[in-house]
């Protein structure tokens, strides 16, 4: 994570323009400027040659899709992932911030875990097409559960990692992670991913 962080550092100032504004196809721009490869990908929209990144871009927060977390949690497309909030300013048409965010962090976050994550995808199943289940996350939220933060001067910092963690908090998200490396190594009823027996062990 500390190499997407450098690598934002050294074009932050750069990263403005009208590009910038739309709220769709700010990927293949943001990707160009970082020289990352561009990936139209459930999971991921770049690769910098060392981590699978999905890009996000708001201003005072961001809706997260719960059934494509879920998805991940449960097996279900690429995993140690890397999300990326780009924070921008409207008037100035400019990206001011960078939070770059491991995104088992960010499912913690969501408090996806085995029973939710196997409801959200088995609405996904009942419904005639698509499902929208939504979660929003303010800029405080993702500043606060960020690895790093790469400021608009290009300065990078890590407050979360330099705070001292709660002994609580520490445990829980240890026992998260043993539950979810516990529940990845079940057998799945069906190896067809189209099929919800797929999700189910």
């Amino acid at each position: 994570m500390h190499r997407v962080a450098m690598q934002i550092s050294k074009v932050m100032e750069t990263l403005e323009g009208e590009w910038v504004v739309p709220k769709n196809a700010y990927e293949k721009k943001l990707c160009e400027a970082l020289s990352w490869e561009v990936h139209d990908d459930r999971y991921f929209d770049a690769y910098n040659q060392e981590s699978y990144i999905e890009i996000k871009k708001g201003q005072s927060g961001m809706h997260f899709d719960m059934v494509r977390y879920a998805e991940i949690l449960l097996g279900h497309g690429r995993a140690n992932t890397i999300t990326v909030f780009f924070r921008w300013n409207k008037k100035r048409m400019k990206i001011t911030e960078a939070y770059i965010i491991d995104t088992k962090r960010l499912i913690e976050f969501l408090h996806i875990n085995k029973q939710f994550a196997l409801l959200y995808l088995r609405v996904k199943a009942r419904v005639p097409r698509g499902v929208n289940i939504l979660a929003s996350a303010t800029a405080k939220d993702l500043r606060a559960i960020s690895d790093f933060i790469v400021a608009e001067s290009g300065e990078i910092s890590a407050p979360r990692l330099l705070a001292p963690e709660k002994e609580g908090s520490r445990r829980a998200r240890a026992w998260t992670q043993q539950s979810i490396q516990n529940f990845l190594k079940r057998k799945r009823r069906s190896e067809d991913k189209h099929s919800i027996q797929y999700y189910l062990f």
